[in-house]
């Protein structure tokens, strides 16, 4: 028994070289061509980069056998396979930062879907359930199964396993290890170690605090900001960052309506739907970099360090349950602007009801029931981010994008080391005086302007998105919702977000995730 391992350059062999791969897109077919068989134990990396790594991924051969020095315990961001006679393991970073898929009714494994449809003919087959899930909650990449039937896609926490006649998952849960350490040095490390050899690279940046870490770090790179929000903050801030480290930034003006028009492109790469106008917004700014190009993103902090609002309603809840009353008051009080409605509902669930459920949002216009995904606590909140929710929808978003302009994008925050550490400090470090994420801040105190460290709302897609409804994006959601198509699909309410639209009552992400799903339908199933 044999695989055939190839990679989009036509190489028949990925690279045992640590550094070698940083923008892999890999394909492992089950071959009966005997000339590949592979019989002594090889270890492989697919796709990635392992950047504190002084040897090549070969030797880590015997280390994956112990639990203890597992590869998963290497920094960087990454997809691998151990393969020895019949037998694959496959290995990846504990983010799943790479997207990996694979078949259910024979063994093929890839970083694309596509490349399953093309050698598996018959396997686009709607998943109806996932579809649904998608239009009424706007969740994505938060399971195993894929749009596509037959097709599924390795979790965060997943292992593959396969010996020749079966393939199985295995979903094993990383427990971060107490780090003493300051969390400065930790990530003025890693983003050294991220830079590129030759010198050239992009960082993105904004009136926020994680690009402005990142850019105190970077002001030797090439610098670029992408203005596609109307009535947002990160215009007010962005010349304080642009006069405290003295930038020269490339300004990008995006139009609403550019996002809908760059959407017929992003369903072609991203091959399954997406939830949220960023992913246009980063496939417009990945454009306008140059080919072969590195990016160092602060992709991850929101995640790691609590960066969300929406993390706030669990925080404060545990104050009431830990008897913490006045604490309580005092920070309803600090964080009184950060808290909206949704907000405060969620709290009252939490506090009643055990555990907050996650907003449906369209779920009436969707002839499908879904059941609501309930959370209890902060922790818990964190890390169904990290692996259901956002984030993996984010990251899978990054690698289509980038993969499709040649651009290799590396976000300094995604580090086991900055887990670790972010995980064992009192949850009181990331929040205090009405500020999130206040253990990044004050660690970079001194570098920050003074705007900058005191900025407290964050306001970003989720926010803002109803300001990018103009004439012209109602006039292309309308176009999509009146379309025979449209009105024909079984799983969509149509009428009612028709209905909806013409009355301005649908909110923007909402109405976006039903033109994407329509245009996507258009490409991949119909």
């Amino acid at each position: 028994m044999s695989y055939l391992i190839t990679r989009v350059d036509g190489s028949s062999e990925p690279s045992e070289d640590y550094r070698k791969i940083t923008q892999g897109e890999f394909h492992i077919y089950h071959t009966e061509e005997t000339e590949v068989k592979q019989e002594e134990e090889r270890t492989y990396l697919l796709d990635g980069l392992i950047p504190d790594s002084t040897e090549s991924i070969g030797d880590f051969r015997e280390t994956y056998k112990d639990e203890d020095r597992s590869l998963k315990n290497l920094e960087g961001f990454y997809t691998g396979i151990i393969i020895e006679s019949d037998k694959v393991k496959v290995f990846r970073d504990i983010f799943g930062t790479k997207a990996a898929y694979y078949c259910i009714n024979t063994f093929a494994l890839s970083s694309g879907i596509k490349p399953l449809l093309q050698i598996l003919p018959g396997q686009q087959e709607l998943n109806r359930e996932v579809a649904a899930d998608y239009l009424a909650n706007g969740l994505v990449d938060h399971r195993r199964e894929t749009f596509f039937r037959k097709v599924k896609r390795l979790k965060p926490k997943d292992n593959l396993h396969y010996n020749g006649e079966k393939i199985v998952i295995e979903e094993k849960e990383y427990i971060p290890k107490d780090k003493n350490g300051a969390l400065k040095p930790l990530l003025e490390e890693n983003i050294e170690k991220l830079k590129p050899e030759n010198g050239d690279y992009y960082c993105p940046v904004s009136g926020g605090l994680d690009s402005a870490i990142i850019t105190s770090k970077c002001e030797d790179a090439r610098h670029i900001h992408l203005s596609f929000l109307h009535g947002t903050k990160d215009k007010e801030y962005l010349p304080d960052v642009k006069s405290e480290y003295d930038l020269d930034v490339q300004e990008l003006e995006v139009k609403p309506i550019d996002l809908l028009e760059e959407v017929e492109n992003t369903v072609r790469s991203q091959e399954e739907p997406t939830a949220f106008p960023a992913v246009p917004a980063q496939s417009i700014l990945y454009r306008n970099i140059e080919d072969g190009n590195t990016v160092i993103s602060g992709t991850g902090a929101d995640e790691l360090f609590y960066g969300y609002s929406w993390f706030l309603p669990f925080y404060l809840a545990d104050k009431l349950k830990e008897g913490k009353v006045l604490s309580f008051f005092k920070e309803m009080v600090n964080y009184r602007k950060s808290l909206g409605s949704n907000h405060l509902y969620g709290l009252k669930d939490i506090l009643l009801k055990g555990g907050a459920t996650l907003p449906s949002g369209a779920d009436d216009f969707v002839n499908f029931e879904t059941p609501p995904m309930r959370i209890k606590g902060l922790e818990e909140a964190r890390r169904k981010h990290l692996e259901k929710f956002y984030f993996p929808h984010l990251l899978r978003s990054i690698q289509k994008n980038s993969q499709q302009y040649d651009v290799d994008v590396r976000p300094a925050f995604l580090s086991r080391k900055l887990f670790e550490l972010s995980s064992s400090v009192e949850t009181d470090e990331h929040f205090q005086d009405g500020l999130k994420k206040f253990l990044l801040r004050s660690s970079f105190r001194e570098e920050l302007p003074e705007s900058v460290f005191h900025r407290k709302q964050k306001t970003g897609f989720v926010s803002a998105s109803n300001r990018l409804y103009t004439s012209s994006t109602s006039k292309k959601f309308l176009e999509v919702f009146k379309s025979d198509s449209f009105q024909s699909r079984e799983l969509i309410k149509s009428e009612s977000v028709l209905k909806s639209v013409e009355k301005g009552f649908l909110p923007f992400e909402t109405a976006y995730r039903f033109y994407n799903f329509e245009l996507w339908m258009r490409e991949f199933i119909d």
